[in-house]
């Protein structure tokens, strides 16, 4: 008998290397190409002071991704208690980078901010780090966007789009 727990493992490290897989190959997520078709990524939040991967300040409403993505913006929405396109939080531009941890599926691809590691999950978009000015904004932006699931138990659809937002 299968446990429920290794199913649910077994499809997480499924998806987590399929989302490795994407964007180490450029996939939809770059906004160089077309706009990308939104997908569910996890959120972090981070109220450090200090300069971003472009070497302007970090402030608040910009976001943290895949160094791809600089230049881009983030439209994000909640998700919705059933999973679906959920209400609508606003345009994010993606400043900075960053890595998260590490992702054991990713097992073979190399990271390009950590020599040496597999790549992170926001080097990968899995993740997606929000500036906010204060530690309360934080936990405000966490609660917001809190669905029980996932590594961080907050999550976000997100779709990338060329622009400034």
């Amino acid at each position: 008998m299968i446990r429920r727990s290794a199913v649910i493992g077994l499809i997480l490290a499924v998806a987590v290397t399929e989302s490795a897989v994407a964007a180490e190959s450029g996939s939809v997520r770059d906004c160089g190409s077309a706009i990308g078709n939104p997908y569910v990524a996890q959120v972090t939040c981070y109220d450090d002071p200090g300069n971003t991967a472009t070497g302007s300040d970090a402030t608040e409403g910009i976001i943290a991704g895949p160094s791809e993505w600089i230049g881009c913006t983030a439209a994000v929405y909640e998700v919705a208690e059933d999973g679906s396109l959920g209400e609508f939080i606003g345009y994010f531009p993606v400043q900075d980078t960053g890595y998260g941890h590490s992702i054991p599926a990713a097992a073979g691809y190399k990271s390009e901010i950590i020599q040496g590691k597999t790549p992170g999950t926001v080097e990968t978009g899995i993740t997606l780090d929000f500036r906010q000015p204060s530690r309360k904004k934080c936990i405000d932006f966490m609660k917001r966007t809190f669905t029980g699931s996932g590594t961080t138990g907050s999550q976000v659809w997100v779709q990338i789009v060329r622009g400034e937002g």
